[in-house]
């Protein structure tokens, strides 16, 4: 599969990495990197997708409501939503990251059972992986995702998804 190839050719592409480093490595010139993660609140959950270009700027942010209380399914939502957005915004070649192991396992490791939560969500993603030239999933700790996490737990239930761009960013997050 395509997709468990390109995280295999990781190593090649940024160099190696340990679970431990927690540094900002460009990306391949015209790949997009989106970071994303889910924020529960007591009566709702917020999903973000943060998207940098291989120079680390910010190209858009988005976050949105899902109907889920369940931590896991927030997470999975919110890589499914990522790559629909890539691929609404025609980028070919990405790298989405997520602090959620049991998604990123599921999605690239071929003899991890997913989740059955999750199953039909990664099912699709694994799918939609196929149309790009590439498509990368990550597993990063909760440090290197503070970003999308804070986005989510920014801003309060919209009833419907915000877009943000470099120059309209909610004030504290600017500072994240």
């Amino acid at each position: 599969m395509k997709v468990v190839e390109h995280w295999q050719a990781l190593p090649d592409l940024f160099g190696p990495m340990s679970s431990k480093e927690c540094v900002w490595k460009p990306l391949p010139l015209g790949c997009v990197k989106i970071n994303v993660n889910a924020a529960l609140h007591p009566s709702f959950t917020m999903i973000a997708a943060i998207a940098r270009n291989e120079e680390g700027l910010l190209i858009k942010a988005w976050v949105k409501p899902v109907l889920t209380q369940d931590p896991l399914l927030a997470e999975a939502y919110a890589i499914h939503w990522a790559i629909i957005l890539a691929k609404n915004e025609n980028w070919s070649n990405i790298v989405i990251e997520s602090d959620s192991k049991v998604c990123v396992d599921a999605l690239v490791l071929e003899q991890v059972g997913c989740e059955w939560r999750i199953k039909v969500l990664c099912d699709n993603v694994k799918t939609l992986a196929l149309e790009f030239s590439i498509c990368v999933f990550c597993w990063v700790n909760r440090e290197a995702n503070k970003v999308a996490h804070t986005l989510a737990k920014l801003v309060l239930l919209p009833s419907s998804p915000v877009v943000y761009f470099p120059k309209n960013l909610p004030g504290p997050f600017e500072e994240a």
